[in-house]
């Protein structure tokens, strides 16, 4: 008894099962090979993405610290006690200006490779403020 196994059994069905196979072999390592590209490309947008959200952050804390120093020096300008000005109020003052203005400049300069500075020591701030 023989058993036809139909249009499978003939030779040119087989041919183009194995053309078939070998198509789809070919479009399933492209859709691979796509999708490991689309993840990089997702990931390298994600990093980016959490830079511009540090960026806008430091660019917040910059503007507070350019109204502060604004502030202090605007305060220092109109001070009218002369007397204040003389003495160690006034370097003290001085001294706060540019601890505000070193910490503005730190934030908005590029990325360094330099430790953050320590805050200013009593013998430091004599050392940045003029002699009167």
């Amino acid at each position: 008894m023989a058993v036809s196994l139909g249009p499978l059994s003939d030779p040119r069905a087989e041919l183009t099962l194995t053309e078939i196979n070998r198509e789809l072999q070919l479009q399933l390592a492209k859709n691979k090979q796509d999708f490991r590209d689309l993840t990089e490309k997702f990931l390298v947008i994600r990093s980016q993405a959490r830079e511009l959200t540090q960026l806008r952050q430091t660019l917040r804390e910059g503007k507070d610290d350019s109204v502060l120093l604004k502030q202090h020096l605007k305060d220092l300008l109109t001070h009218n006690d002369l007397d204040n000005h003389q003495g160690q109020g006034f370097r003290e003052q001085l001294t706060e200006g540019h601890r505000l203005a070193e910490r503005l400049a730190r934030k908005l300069s590029p990325a360094t490779s330099q430790p953050p500075q320590r805050p200013l020591t009593h013998r430091d701030k004599r050392a940045v403020t003029p002699a009167v």
